[in-house]
């Protein structure tokens, strides 16, 4: 189940946090050493409560952010070191206008160093407006891009069953649209195995993706430790069983 609120720690000042990366905790590993590129945070918190999600379990919490300076210097700490990739691990890069400014940054890196050569992040869940405008800048300086704007469902049942608040349809479609102008195709993410789902509402997900030139990826839903969908309360309510890896 979710931890006891008294458990949970909140560091207020990002700011006073040390950086691995930037303290020199790394510096002896050479770039062609790492099996994953480095992950960087630019924020913390989300203001989305999703059951699924481990991030649900501080529901609506406040984004707390790093200080723009530290972050474009861990950037620039993995371009000087020729880090092929990076991954923003962010619940919602693009959430923030100053995020468009973060992908500027790494767009200069890559013309002053030739890295990063890919930029791999998770977008907001209901707001695209600055989504565009993170891909102009990436691949403006011949920067690829991996994201997937998740759907998870389109069934209004299910979503309101996992507190999911997702970007509309029309919203949707008009970012693949502009995407595609752009030449960029669009990746939708679908989660099979929420409450409340069934055949036919999973069959129209996937049939609204193909309809509209969206490549569907499909997860299985795995219980996480800390989600309040593993509340045993929510749990007894759907009627939840899963197997030994808890999917």
């Amino acid at each position: 189940g979710a931890l006891p609120e008294a458990q949970l720690v909140q560091v207020a000042d990002l700011g006073a946090l040390a950086s691995p990366y930037l303290t020199g905790e790394f510096d002896h590993i050479p770039a062609e050493q790492w099996i994953q590129p480095p992950y960087f945070e630019t924020n913390r918190g989300c203001p989305y409560g999703c059951t699924f999600c481990d991030w649900g379990s501080a529901t609506q919490s406040r984004i707390r952010k790093f200080p723009t300076e530290r972050v474009l210097a861990e950037f620039a700490w993995a371009a000087d070191r020729a880090h092929a990739g990076l991954h923003i691990c962010d619940a919602n890069f693009g959430i923030l206008p100053r995020d468009v400014d973060l992908a500027a940054g790494i767009a200069d890196l890559h013309r002053r160093s030739g890295f990063p050569r890919f930029v791999m992040f998770t977008p907001a869940k209901n707001t695209v407006r600055n989504l565009t405008k993170i891909i102009d800048h990436l691949t403006g300086a011949d920067i690829s891009v991996a994201t997937s704007i998740s759907l998870q469902t389109t069934d209004t049942e299910t979503l309101e069953a996992v507190a999911r608040q997702n970007i509309t349809a029309e919203a949707y479609l008009r970012l693949a649209a502009d995407l595609r102008r752009r030449g960029h195709a669009l990746h939708g993410d679908l989660i099979l195995g929420l409450p409340g789902q069934t055949y036919a509402s999973y069959r129209d997900d996937l049939q609204f993706m193909l309809e509209h030139e969206i490549m569907p990826r499909t997860f299985p839903l795995r219980l996480l430790p800390n989600a309040p969908m593993n509340d045993p309360a929510y749990r007894e309510r759907h009627g939840i069983v899963t197997d030994e890896q808890e999917v």
